[in-house]
């Protein structure tokens, strides 16, 4: 299934129609190298990018070369699904990985919002699941230990990745370095390859090149005290994670 049409359907269920619709947003995407600027702080947006294949994120760069991951964006995500409402990017969005890549313009998505209600309310409720998202990054750094935050993000991109179908029992292919999960989880490189030494050691996950398993989700939940509360999957929350 079309990533767009299986991620919105975890929120509401589409008609036919809407899912034709959807799928024709698909037409004409674009390949694009690993570690490539969709689009630069301070650029004026083009559209709205969706993945279809592939990992990217936002991040926000300071003079210093320093850099802060603040979102993952993985096939069926939208790279804010309003950022055609700027004049100017007050962020950066990469690629993490080789991706395909789709620019769907304002028109297209205003009328998407204006004429087609149940795509309209999916689309609301996938703003708010990012907004939800973005919340809950801010406690991981602000509150969380850094075994707990490391902990935490796998929990989630497990789910997320769960609920558009590239998970397969509780593997899934998570193919950030360990520079960007130090950029995401704000520690260093160091600590951060430590913390993931430790989550190998507990028996907890097994991480072999791009691909990653874990062993003991339902501790590895307690450890990092996550709730997938906030990623609100009206339709996949009764899945098995085992």
């Amino acid at each position: 299934m079309n990533p767009l049409i299986r991620k919105l359907s975890n929120y509401i269920k589409l008609s036919e129609a809407d899912e034709r619709i959807l799928e024709g947003l698909s037409q004409t995407p674009t390949h694009i190298a690993a570690h490539t600027d969709l689009i630069r702080e301070d650029a004026s947006p083009d559209g709205v990018y969706l993945i279809l294949s592939g990992w990217a994120c936002r991040y926000k760069a300071l003079p210093d070369g320093k850099r802060q991951i603040m979102a993952y964006f993985i096939p069926g995500d939208l790279c804010d699904q309003r950022i055609f409402v700027l004049k100017r990017m007050d962020h950066s969005i990469s690629t993490l990985t080789p991706a395909t890549v789709v620019v769907i313009s304002a028109e297209t998505m205003i009328d998407l919002t204006s004429h087609h209600p149940c795509i309209a309310r999916a689309l609301w409720w996938s703003t708010l699941v990012d907004e939800a998202i973005t919340r809950e990054w801010v406690v991981n750094v602000g509150q969380r230990k850094a075994f707990e935050r490391v902990a935490h993000l796998l929990c989630e991109m497990f789910v997320r990745l769960r609920a558009v179908g590239l998970a397969e029992a509780l593997s899934f292919e998570f193919p950030v370095t360990q520079t960007d999960l130090a950029d995401t989880v704000g520690l260093t490189l160091v600590h951060t390859n430590r913390m993931l030494q430790e989550l190998r050691a507990e028996g907890l996950i097994a991480w072999k090149g791009k691909h990653l398993t874990i062993l003991d989700f339902d501790r590895l939940t307690d450890l990092s005290m996550f709730n997938p509360n906030y990623l609100h999957l009206e339709f996949e929350g009764s899945r098995s994670t085992r």
